[in-house]
């Protein structure tokens, strides 16, 4: 697939990947592009399209791929993936009733959004984020402080 000159396109490294697949299109109406098995019907390389974000997921095989381990085999993650969403409370409805857990439910935040979390069941963090109202940074501060 052609990619613009810049971009970031995230890599999710899932166990087992084709179940993170179905999850991915059931929680968040990603659609699968392409899939490529590799040995043992482990996915080595998949991309999944929702709107204009690409992102690419694959099984594990951290021999492979520089050491690159999955939440499951790290013992958690170091990112969340934030998702821009046009209704933060439907969106984590419909990725608890796939499967994900919640971990911060959504609720109005101090800098103007509907924001919440759930961590899918391959360990990745999401943040569910609906912009609500434009604010200064002065207004975000004033609203953090109370």
């Amino acid at each position: 697939m052609a990619q613009p000159a810049t971009s970031l396109v995230i890599n999710l490294t899932t166990s087992p990947c084709d179940e993170s697949i179905a999850f991915y299109k059931k929680a968040f109406g990603f659609q699968e592009m392409m899939s490529m098995p590799g040995p043992g019907g482990k996915i080595i390389h998949a991309e999944l399209m929702l709107g204009d974000i690409l992102i690419f997921v694959n099984d594990s095989f951290p021999e492979h791929s520089g050491g690159v381990k999955s939440p499951q085999e790290l013992g958690g993650t170091t990112v969340v993936l934030n998702l821009n969403v046009a209704n933060a409370d439907e969106a984590f409805d419909q990725a608890i009733k796939a499967g994900a857990k919640s971990f911060m439910p959504v609720e109005d935040t101090f800098w103007g959004a509907r924001y919440g979390q759930v961590i899918d069941p391959y360990g990745h963090y999401w943040a569910l984020n609906q912009s609500v109202k434009t604010l200064t940074p002065e207004e975000m501060m004033a609203n953090m402080r109370g």
